[in-house]
């Protein structure tokens, strides 16, 4: 699992865009070890997916990631299960190296 945040700065977050960056080049890197062998290496970089218990929300982050994301809504757990799915399925035979943006067009501007 990386991030959107392996891909920007995100102020006041160093440590983990820096670790999610890590796992974005670290998924590049195995890809071209290991393709030879056959071995499929790819990441799932999920953007603002609501989770957890409403009480936990924070109001001002939703409506902020809400009016970011070009998508009418905001994610769910399904939509990161999904691309998990496709990555390990054998539609994705030939697709390694890929950090898959879960994040409703978010990275797209």
């Amino acid at each position: 699992m990386s991030s959107q945040h392996g891909m920007v700065g995100t102020p006041g977050h160093v440590a983990y865009c820096a670790a999610k960056g890590g796992v974005v080049n670290l998924t590049h890197q195995l890809a071209v070890d290991y393709g030879r062998r056959g071995i499929l290496v790819n990441a799932v970089a999920p953007g603002k997916i609501l989770t957890g218990s409403p009480e936990q929300v924070d109001e001002e982050a939703i409506a902020y990631s809400f009016s970011r994301t070009p998508f009418p809504r905001l994610g769910r757990p399904a939509d990161v299960a999904g691309a998990a799915a496709f990555l390990a399925s054998d539609d994705a035979l030939y697709v390694s190296g890929t950090n898959l943006l879960v994040d409703g067009g978010w990275m797209a501007y």
